[in-house]
């Protein structure tokens, strides 16, 4: 596993099952929908090339088709209902666990790099940018999204 100073900003490529494809095909029109009613127009894969202000402001979330659970030290998220399973990370990565307890559709990403950075004793630019890659990269596994794809995200 890298350390949390190696994470690169990982690009978001999809790869979809025929289940997942039909999802993931509602969700963008739910985006197409929210552009209508005024919002910011963003898929979930372009997520990576938006400003870093205003990837602040989302407000991630764990998918609610998808459960996230502790086995043999390894964080895992299962869909609920496909049952298909995905291994997160290592339990003894701290600061991606207590980030990923901090996804929860309540706090913007800017909150939670404050907090990471706070808990583990880390510079403010630091907590955000860990907490920014953990996004993308569970966002890139269908795992995070923001809370509301239909909010203006700027």
């Amino acid at each position: 596993m890298s350390q949390p100073d190696e994470q690169p900003r990982p690009g978001v490529h999809f790869g979809y099952s025929r289940r997942t494809f039909w999802r993931a095909l509602f969700q963008e029109a739910q985006v197409v929908s929210g552009v209508l009613k005024g919002g910011q127009q963003c898929r979930l894969e372009d997520l990576d090339r938006l400003p870093d202000e205003v990837l602040a402001a989302i407000r991630p979330m764990v998918h609610p088709a998808y459960e996230v659970f502790v086995a043999d030290n390894v964080v895992y998220g299962r869909h609920r209902e496909e049952g298909i399973t995905v291994q997160l990370f290592a339990t003894d990565e701290t600061w991606k666990w207590a980030a990923l307890g901090m996804f929860n559709g309540r706090q913007t990403l800017a909150e939670i790099g404050v907090r990471l950075a706070q808990a583990m004793a880390w510079e403010r630019d630091k907590g955000f940018s860990q907490a920014l890659a953990l996004f993308l990269t569970l966002a890139n596994r269908l795992i995070c999204i923001p809370r509301d794809p239909l909010e203006p995200l700027g």
